[in-house]
């Protein structure tokens, strides 16, 4: 996957949506990711709103980890959430990934496992 570059003009045109000037966006030719700096009782978190630079829908996990690793760190966690229908808006393909603060762990885990032959 190719670096991410930040992308000025378009950083300075979604200030104007958020006003509170913790975001910038990036980009790599195949995808554009917005990052939103925020708080929440448990720390300095990042939410991620990752889409194709197309619009089609990502069908790789890999390629979303890959980018939340290149962007917050290969030792941050980072969720993703099916709001409820009410809340939904899909306009783009986009989707959202709260990484959360550093050294923040979850009350659950995926527990790696070792497949035997």
């Amino acid at each position: 996957m190719k670096d991410f570059v930040e992308q000025k003009e378009w950083t300075q045109k979604l200030k104007g949506y958020y006003p509170d000037g913790g975001m910038k966006v990036l980009a790599n030719g195949e995808y554009i990711v917005e990052i939103h700096k925020s708080s929440c009782r448990w720390g300095e978190s990042i939410r991620l709103a990752i889409k194709r630079s197309d619009r089609l829908p990502i069908h790789s996990w890999a390629d979303i980890q890959e980018i939340k690793n290149k962007i917050a760190g290969i030792d941050r966690v980072a969720i993703e959430i099916y709001p409820r229908n009410e809340d939904v808006t899909d306009t783009s393909n986009m989707y959202h990934l709260w990484v959360l603060p550093i050294d923040f762990e979850l009350p659950y885990q995926l527990i790696p496992y070792k497949c035997s032959t």
